[in-house]
């Protein structure tokens, strides 16, 4: 895990401190003490940034849905209470997700 520790830096760095789950002492709060979903699902959505090479940010989205929602959800990608609730910190702020790994150095995550 320790190869994903500059992913969730640099995620932390552009997303977590401006998420509205994070309280002033800096912790997240999101699902009243359940794990964040980006830190819970970090080895796969970097794996789906690095080997997904799209100009176009939906296509992350889509790719995301497809892996991260399926394992994420009971519902599965088509019915998400997080997502429906505007909840999903992946759904909310995976523009910023994206840009974030994509600033580090490629690594091989397995």
């Amino acid at each position: 895990m320790a190869e994903l520790n500059p992913y969730f830096e640099a995620i932390h760095n552009r997303v977590c401190v401006i998420c509205m789950e994070m309280n002033e002492e800096g912790e997240c709060t999101v699902h009243g003490g359940d794990p964040c979903i980006v830190r819970k699902y970090l080895p796969r959505i970097v794996d789906i940034v690095n080997r997904t090479r799209s100009a176009i940010l939906e296509d992350y989205l889509v790719q995301f849905r497809d892996v991260v929602c399926a394992s994420c959800s009971p519902g599965g990608e088509n019915e998400c209470v997080f997502r429906d609730e505007s909840a999903c910190v992946l759904d909310r702020y995976y523009a910023l997700i994206v840009e974030a790994i994509q600033d580090v150095p490629f690594r091989k995550v397995s």
